[in-house]
Parts: C-alpha cells; sequence; structure tokens
C-alpha cells in the first residue's frame, strides 16, 4: 500500500500497540501533532473513531475507516459501565506503551470525544468516504443496536464473524481489503 495512512487508537492504546501504523498517540498527554492533511486514508479503532469523527482537519481524509467504533451518542456514565463490564469479560488488552499516569488525561480526552452525535458526523462528513468494520462478537460498544443505527442511515457496514471489540490482525487483513477495493 503506498497510500498515506493514519491511524488513531482505540481508548488507552498506543498507536505501537496497532502494529505497523503511523498516527498520533492521542490518548498520551505528551501527544505529538501530526501533519493529517496528507491523509489518503485514516483508520480509527473504538474511542478513536469519535475522537476521528470529532476534528474537522480529519473529514479531509480520501477514506476513512472505522472500526467497532462507539455508536450511537451515550452519555459518559453509559460508556464507562460498558467499558467495566468489558474489562471484567476479560477480552481487553493492556497496552504497555501507554502507562496509567496517562489515565487522567485519557479519561478527561474521552469526556470531550463523548460530546460530539458520532452518526451525524458521519452524516456530515459524507457517508461515501466512511466504511464501518464490526466485530459481531462486540456486545460491549459497537453492539447489535449500533448496526441497526448504521443500517438506518445507509451508512457502509462490513461485519466480520469470530470477532469482538479487541483489535486482532484479522482487522489488518480487512483494512488492506477495503482499501484496495475503493
Amino acid at each position: 500500500m503506498s497510500e498515506k495512512i493514519i491511524f488513531i487508537p482505540g481508548w488507552m492504546k498506543s498507536v505501537a500497540f496497532y502494529g505497523n501504523y503511523a498516527g498520533p498517540d492521542i490518548w498520551q498527554s505528551r501527544e505529538k501533532k501530526q501533519d493529517v492533511s496528507v491523509a489518503s486514508c485514516i483508520i480509527a479503532h473504538s474511542a478513536g473513531c469519535n475522537y476521528l469523527l470529532a476534528q474537522d482537519e480529519f473529514a479531509r481524509a480520501g477514506k476513512i475507516i472505522l472500526i467497532n467504533p462507539l455508536l450511537p451518542k451515550r452519555n459518559s456514565f453509559v460508556w464507562m459501565c460498558r467499558w467495566l463490564r468489558y474489562a471484567l469479560s476479560g477480552a481487553m488488552t493492556y497496552d504497555r506503551m501507554n502507562p496509567l499516569w496517562n489515565f487522567p488525561y485519557a479519561f478527561y480526552k474521552f469526556f470531550k470525544v463523548n460530546d460530539v452525535d458520532p452518526l451525524e458526523m458521519i452524516e456530515k462528513i459524507g457517508k461515501d468516504k466512511i466504511t464501518v468494520v464490526r466485530g459481531i462478537q462486540d456486545h460491549f460498544f459497537c453492539d447489535n443496536y449500533s448496526v441497526k443505527m448504521l443500517q438506518e442511515k445507509n451508512i457502509n457496514l462490513v461485519e466480520v464473524e469470530n470477532l469482538g471489540h479487541e483489535w486482532d490482525e484479522k482487522y489488518d487483513d480487512l483494512v488492506k481489503k477495503i482499501i484496495e477495493k475503493k
């Protein structure tokens, strides 16, 4: 892939956690600013999708791939309860590259990002630029209700068997196929 790709990580994760991607570590208090205007494709995972949708400069990218976004807009307390259930389920992996001292900053940033309605922003950016990828086993964040909302709004959705919310190498393969197809 010769395109300029930027990756936005999920909550409390670093870009390095995802492998061979480049992008800003948005959940770290010492985040370095990055020029996103050169991106032909932006990939985001989990709460990183909501961060992306809340930023005007990201809307200029050619393609946007949202993997297991937090949909639809819910209040922060509901998301924190879902996150707690997710963490207690044992499905979550810890990213050693994003130390726990970043937690207060990441928590603050999540509350700011959660003010934006992601479905509204998808419509504003343009449904033709966006593909949503969902692991069918994601019962915490991008659940069946989220799928129903996406389908009602005719947003391009790809569902993946045997995957949940947590990042998996199979998402890498699917992302490559989506980029090549567009």
